[in-house]
């Protein structure tokens, strides 16, 4: 079934996000505060996009994050981030929240708190491992 997503970020890891939500079918908004980084995404990927603080409650309104099934944010800002992801959280309660975070250390204390994390550093710490212990 497709799902309502909002996506705050749309460097390279938003935008690449972005084209295979959109290829599966599921209804995308993309925040951005740089309207170079919003062009990112070529006129075949289906989304809204929004130029605005990923953070500002006013630009998650526009987005319509109240209706969002999921809400991702995939900004090179950890502060950024968070601070989406709680909004949306605890604000708008959105059901399913993702913040990526580039300190492992944290991982845990925010996963405490209900919020998925992808943490790029620790997944290519652990693939590298794998890959330099692979017999």
């Amino acid at each position: 079934m497709p799902k309502r997503i909002v996506i705050v970020g749309c460097g390279r890891t938003g935008a690449e996000l972005g084209r295979i939500l959109n290829r599966d079918g599921h209804s995308l908004v993309m925040i951005d505060n740089d309207p170079e980084s919003l062009k990112r995404l070529s006129g075949d990927v289906k989304v809204r996009t929004v130029l605005g603080n990923g953070v500002s409650l006013t630009i998650l309104k526009e987005s319509g994050i109240e209706r969002a099934d999921v809400c991702v944010a995939v900004t090179n800002r950890n502060c950024v981030n968070l601070a989406a992801a709680l909004i949306a959280q605890r604000h708008f309660m959105v059901e399913r929240v993702v913040a990526r975070i580039t300190d492992p250390r944290s991982v845990n204390l925010w996963e405490s708190a209900g919020i998925h994390i992808l943490c790029p550093t620790a997944v290519l710490a652990s693939e590298a491992e794998r890959i330099i212990l692979a017999t």
